[in-house]
């Protein structure tokens, strides 16, 4: 709880760097009224697209942080703490994990032989973290599109991988905030 109430700042701009590029991408998406062939490509392209500005966004603010960490632990005012990048990034993710979760239990459920209503809350969860995650959806539709003939199997694999997606975004958090720490840097900037 302490690590949550000293890094919230940091934690909801990762987030709220999540929604803009979610909602960027959800626009993306509503502006292709094609084929559906070539919907699908598009869906596919515009997803890979916004996947890599997210995660270029969330390396260039991990990297910040981890920069900054480094100014202090340099100076002595600070310990240094090598998880704090993945933590960052998991505690970031979690509305996602929540929600994601409580669907992905709903949906099993309901293939279980449940009681209809657990694929209504499926339903409307469904509908909320498309919108919040956006920019994995065409990727998902992609990758899953061979299962598109059984309906319940479609649904519960792309909702896998609304799960496995934000735990990749924590990856990227982590590996941006140790390089920041190092201060490397994917491109070399020019020496003066």
């Amino acid at each position: 709880m302490r690590f949550l109430k000293e890094h919230f700042d940091d934690i909801v701009k990762l987030y709220v760097n999540q929604i803009g590029v979610a909602l960027f991408a959800f626009f993306l998406y509503s502006a292709i009224d094609i084929e559906l062939s070539i919907s699908m490509l598009l869906k596919v392209l515009i997803s890979v697209f916004s996947i890599g500005f997210y995660f270029s966004l969330l390396h260039v603010v991990s990297w910040e942080i981890g920069a900054k960490d480094k100014i202090r632990i340099d100076a002595g005012r600070m310990e240094p703490y090598p998880y704090k990048g993945i933590k960052l990034g998991l505690l970031a993710n979690t509305p996602n994990f929540i929600v994601v979760g409580i669907a992905l239990l709903c949906f099993i459920i309901y293939m279980l032989g449940g009681p209809l209503g657990f694929k209504s809350v499926f339903a409307v969860l469904n509908m909320i973290f498309r919108i919040f995650v956006s920019m994995y959806l065409g990727a998902l539709q992609g990758i899953f599109s061979f299962l598109s003939e059984s309906e319940d199997a479609y649904y519960l694999w792309q909702t896998v991988g609304f799960l496995v997606f934000p735990l990749l975004a924590a990856l990227v958090t982590h590996l941006s905030y140790t390089m920041g720490l190092k201060e490397k840097r994917i491109f070399p900037t020019a020496k003066k």
